[in-house]
């Protein structure tokens, strides 16, 4: 059993050959890299990595975004990320 189906979550896949109906996902994702690519200057992959783990780690653990109550230095604790 996937995790869908013990959720309870129905997949609805875009059809063979309809790419606009992935359009506002795929607008959303180039637009958040451009952003995110244009606030940081990387010397390696690795910063790259580490930071991009860092911010998304810094989103879901804020109050708003996590209802489990993590915290920040908990969570980048738990990715070995250092700030």
């Amino acid at each position: 059993m996937t995790w869908a189906e013990k959720h309870s979550v129905r997949l609805e896949h875009i059809q063979p050959g309809k790419p606009q109906q992935n359009a506002y996902i795929q607008r959303d994702n180039r637009t958040f890299r451009d952003e995110w690519l244009s606030q940081y200057i990387f010397e390696t992959i690795e910063e790259a990595q580490n930071q991009a783990t860092y911010d998304l780690v810094a989103w879901t653990s804020s109050p708003l975004i996590s209802a489990a109550g993590c915290f920040l230095e908990d969570a980048l604790d738990a990715a070995q990320i250092q700030r």
